[in-house]
């Protein structure tokens, strides 16, 4: 589950940076109404996902970083 939800927030995040800078959105306030319409699942432990200091993180699994294997956090991996 974990390592779902960290792929998962990934490409959350990815994909809502591309939404913020295709839409000149300066402000983090559309970003519930993004997972809602372009996500059903992103923590499969049903984690509550929110945005914070340009990262996605989840209320049971954290931000990622701490158990992350990638060799750093601007290394895009799948």
């Amino acid at each position: 589950g974990e390592r779902v939800c960290v792929s998962n927030r990934k490409t959350v995040e990815r994909m809502y940076s591309v939404f913020l800078l295709e839409n000149n959105i300066d402000d983090n306030s559309f970003f519930d109404k993004f997972i809602v319409e372009n996500f059903k699942v992103v923590c499969p432990a049903g984690g509550i996902i929110s945005y914070e200091d340009d990262k996605v993180k989840c209320s049971v699994h954290g931000d990622g970083n701490e158990k992350d294997d990638s060799p750093g956090d601007e290394v895009p991996w799948l």
